[in-house]
């Protein structure tokens, strides 16, 4: 008889190799990918029209606030999978199966810039997760914390360390979102009128659309989205400029626009 205790039992081994070593879904050598996206590109200008747009005047948001996170994958383990009816080739004993699981820990905290109290932490939070697609896995306490169970369904079409990053990925865009939402609550006091804040999420809005006066912060340049004689303007910024707004569709539609930061060169180095 299998009790509830021995039922709930998952036995797993850890893998000994560095998690942080190496990635298979990323090379920076593939240059810029043209995207599929279906774009309007005269929202603001005809393309005939296209130049570099200086920063226009406008009042300031009562408060700024920033949304981040961060993922750390600390560990690979291997799940051992209940034996099947049909006995391994050569040996009495039945088949058995290992899957691959990733334990990581995440966080995400948001940074209020307001009048009263400058740039300041204002809300953080933490987990700690395992990504698998075995059903029998469960939650994993340690002396650190515990890692709690996410089980994803199989997809044989997808790679199996891009499906679970991509879990873990989607456990992170709830916590900022809940951070984020936490964040607004807690503007109370801050001397803030309600409704007058500027939220900025760290990459595109995808999973955050819902979020009102929200704005992605997309840092890398890994997509061309314009048609090439748009495109060209981007070069022409100069620092604090940006392009025209224009419209992007695929499963939803966002305004979007490149915009050079008003950086300061850094000093020429010695010769």
């Amino acid at each position: 008889m299998t009790t509830t205790a021995q039922a709930s039992r998952m036995r797993f081994h850890v893998d000994g190799w560095d998690p942080t070593y190496g990635s298979s879904v990323e090379n920076a050598e593939d240059g810029i990918a043209d995207s599929t996206a279906k774009v309007t590109p005269h929202i603001e200008l005809a393309p005939a029209d296209w130049k570099p747009i200086s920063p226009s005047q406008v009042s300031a948001p009562g408060a700024v606030l920033f949304v981040d996170g961060v993922r750390r994958v600390e560990a690979r383990i291997w799940i051992e999978q209940p034996p099947s009816t049909e006995p391994a080739t050569g040996s009495d004993n039945a088949a058995r199966d290992a899957r691959m699981a990733l334990c990581a820990s995440y966080a995400a905290g948001t940074v209020c810039c307001c009048p009263d109290r400058g740039a300041h932490l204002l809300t953080i939070d933490y987990r700690r997760g395992l990504f698998t697609t075995a059903t029998n896995a469960v939650d994993v306490p340690t002396t650190a914390g515990t890692y709690k169970a996410t089980i994803t369904p199989d997809d044989q079409d997808q790679n199996l360390a891009v499906l679970l990053s991509t879990a873990l990925q989607r456990q992170l865009t709830d916590l900022e979102v809940l951070v984020a939402t936490h964040a607004r609550t807690a503007l109370t006091g801050h001397g803030v009128p309600e409704g007058s804040d500027l939220l900025v999420v760290d990459g595109p809005l995808r999973g955050r659309t819902h979020l009102p006066r929200a704005l992605g912060f997309i840092k890398s340049h890994r997509t061309a989205y314009l048609p090439p004689d748009l495109h060209a303007t981007i070069a022409t910024l100069a620092p604090g400029e940006r392009s025209p707004v224009f419209l992007m569709g695929t499963s939803w539609d966002r305004h979007a626009w490149y915009l050079r930061l008003p950086c300061t060169p850094a000093p020429p180095g010695p010769e």
